[in-house]
């Protein structure tokens, strides 16, 4: 079996019961070394019909005997009042068909997402009990009847994030936070499962080119 992952940059827009797609541009990684996934642009909140919600989104496929099946779409809602956590569309490669996203898991303000190397493991920056962490999900099934199951978590210790990425090892787990102007360093099981924070850089320095929000750093981006 083939495992890709791809690379999701939309817009797009809901009327009525269907999503429309507006502007897709999609890059393949089909090495599994290159696995790390996002969106940093706005999907439709299945909840509103005309209402943009910040969002990351994430495409695993999966392809067998070289024929196309629906691709799991994963999609992050961030903090939006509307949103209950981490949505799943279907999108169809042949017809670029892309389902009315469904909930997956509840979550507190998932704003980015990314997979591990193994493909099944999907990692949320959100909140937990009230708090800035960084979230496991198991994915469990294939296709259609693929499901996000709560593994684990680890705090953050320095505000939330705003970006989330994995190595190609599949042993280490970065985030970003804008807030906080650090990069939080997380060591991962041989299964995906969260472990530990091993590591808080917190940045320093200052260009102050623009006044109000650039007298302390802060991390948009890990990777």
């Amino acid at each position: 079996m083939l495992h890709q992952i791809v690379w999701l940059r939309l817009t797009a827009v809901a009327a009525g019961l269907a999503c429309v797609l507006v502007g897709i541009s999609l890059s393949v990684a089909s090495d599994p070394a290159e696995h790390s996934a996002g969106v940093t642009r706005a999907v439709t909140s299945p909840l509103a019909i005309s209402t943009a919600v910040a969002a990351g989104a994430l495409i695993s496929a999966s392809r067998e005997n070289g024929s196309d099946e629906e691709i799991s779409v994963w999609i992050g809602t961030g903090r939006n009042p509307q949103s209950r956590g981490i949505y799943r569309a279907r999108l169809n490669p042949t017809t670029g068909v892309l389902s009315v996203p469904e909930l997956a898991a509840e979550a507190d303000g998932p704003v980015f997402l990314a997979m591990h190397p193994n493909r099944d493991r999907l990692y949320a920056v959100c909140h937990v009990a009230g708090r800035a962490a960084v979230a496991a999900f198991a994915i469990e099934g294939n296709g259609r009847d693929a499901t996000l199951r709560f593994v684990n978590s680890v705090e953050i210790g320095d505000g939330p994030a705003s970006h989330v990425s994995i190595d190609a090892t599949g042993r280490t787990l970065l985030t970003a936070q804008y807030g906080g102007g650090s990069v939080g360093v997380f060591s991962l099981a041989p299964n995906g499962d969260l472990l530990r924070q091993t590591q808080l850089i917190r940045h320093d320095g200052r260009s102050g080119v623009v006044a109000d929000r650039q007298d302390a750093p802060h991390a948009h981006w890990t990777g």
